[in-house]
């Protein structure tokens, strides 16, 4: 008898899961290569086929900065665009080296390209020092402690937007922090939005403070 694809019998067939997946979920693996870079000082940023090295070399006020378009995040909107209103899923591996008090780093989902916290609707990580944070902006910024990394280890970090509810920092996978209320984005925007990496240190100088970032996977709903 011919499966009619209910229960287990979905399993059976794997080329109809993906389809129906990929009906449901776009799924983009971002390269760590052919992004625009906007670098300060001895800052500096390598980009591999395996990751990123964003590094601030050891000049005081420096700063390492990648930063790529976020393309077709907003079906049936502006290219660039992008609508909170979807289920969002980013996942990457993550490593910080050499200690620096006054070093910090990024990774950010938002409308600007440049280099700092957020400063209107988005959503990332901040790494002061080693000291890890997750970062969500809706109508205001909010952050939530995630946990501290070893200096040269690596982790993999999940953010996970629930549309008009929380955003979720998952950290080596377990759910360490949750932003609600106002730090949620939501609704729709038809600004350029940017996926941006960066690190800077500060007035002091003299420790080349390096985050390594890979592994970078966004996936969104339809």
């Amino acid at each position: 008898m011919a499966s009619d694809m209910r229960g287990w019998d979905i399993f059976k067939d794997s080329k109809w899961l993906l389809g129906n997946l990929l009906n449901k979920y776009k799924i983009i693996n971002l390269p760590t290569s052919g992004w625009l870079t906007d670098n300060a000082g001895s800052g500096d940023v390598i980009q591999l086929s395996t990751c990123f090295i964003v590094r601030t070399g050891t000049t005081a006020n420096s700063r390492g900065l990648a930063n790529v378009e976020a393309f077709g995040l907003y079906h049936h909107g502006w290219v660039l665009g992008m609508d909170w209103g979807k289920k969002l899923e980013i996942e990457l591996t993550i490593a910080r080296q050499n200690s620096d008090s006054e070093a910090v780093a990024r990774f950010q989902l938002k409308v600007s390209s440049s280099e700092g916290a957020l400063t209107s609707r988005g959503l990332g990580l901040e790494i002061q020092n080693f000291a890890l944070y997750g970062e969500s902006y809706g109508s205001s910024r909010g952050t939530v402690s995630l946990g501290d990394l070893t200096d040269g280890d690596t982790y993999h970090v999940k953010i996970v937007l629930v549309p008009n509810v929380r955003v979720e920092f998952w950290f080596d996978g377990v759910l360490a922090g949750t932003l609600t209320g106002d730090y949620v984005p939501t609704g729709v925007s038809a600004a350029n939005h940017y996926f941006v990496v960066s690190i800077i240190n500060g007035p002091t100088g003299g420790v080349d403070a390096v985050m390594r970032v890979g592994n970078i996977r966004v996936i969104q709903e339809w």
